[in-house]
């Protein structure tokens, strides 16, 4: 067993899929660095500590929880100088995305823009749930939107203008408002994943 103080936390045993202990106690962990997986003698085997919800899919480490930081591809938007904070979980078979995306002086937004989802993932169905928020600067007022997705799996910002939804009707450098530096794009998403 090896146990640490509380700044690097408590630490599984470390072995390969092939080096596991020959003697392992009942709710003993273990990673293997082999396989990415955390494992949990159960009292007569190894087990799996994480699967997916539906117990089909065993999750590697790496699958539970963790943030990561990627640079989406926007189309009709014009990225120039702004800045983005975009991320993404998966956990078994849901992905998380928050993002958030500043304008810049040299940016600009487009007829319906949209940006890419995380490298790898696919969708068999449509999001969960999803929400866009737009910040005009300008007047300090936020714009709530929805979100659909097309046919690439790609995010289209869509929504409402004036308290109306119509599908299909989405972002132009004049709507919801006229784009400016410091405007913001905030995205949510949490989407069934194949």
């Amino acid at each position: 067993m090896s146990l640490s103080n509380l700044a690097t936390g408590l630490r599984p045993g470390v072995c390969t899929s092939t080096t596991r202990p020959s003697s392992p106690y009942t709710g003993q962990i273990i990673y293997e660095t082999d396989t990415g997986y955390l494992r949990v003698w159960d009292g007569a085997a190894w087990d799996y500590l994480a699967q997916s919800q539906d117990g089909t899919t065993n999750l590697k480490a790496s699958d539970v929880g963790v943030w990561t930081s990627y640079t989406p591809t926007w189309t009709n938007l014009t990225v120039g100088n702004g800045t983005n904070s975009f991320r993404y979980v998966r956990i078994g078979d849901t992905g998380f995305i928050q993002g958030e995306f500043t304008l810049g002086s040299t940016s600009s937004v487009s007829t319906n823009a949209y940006f890419s989802l995380p490298s790898g993932w696919t969708m068999p169905n449509q999001p969960i749930s999803s929400f866009c928020n737009h910040l005009d600067t300008g007047v300090a007022d936020w714009y709530g939107w929805l979100n659909r997705w097309n046919d690439s799996n790609l995010l289209l910002i869509n929504g409402l203008v004036n308290g109306t939804y119509t599908q299909g009707t989405g972002t132009s450098s004049t709507v919801p408002f006229t784009w400016g530096s410091g405007d913001v794009i905030k995205v949510g998403a949490v989407v069934r994943l194949s």
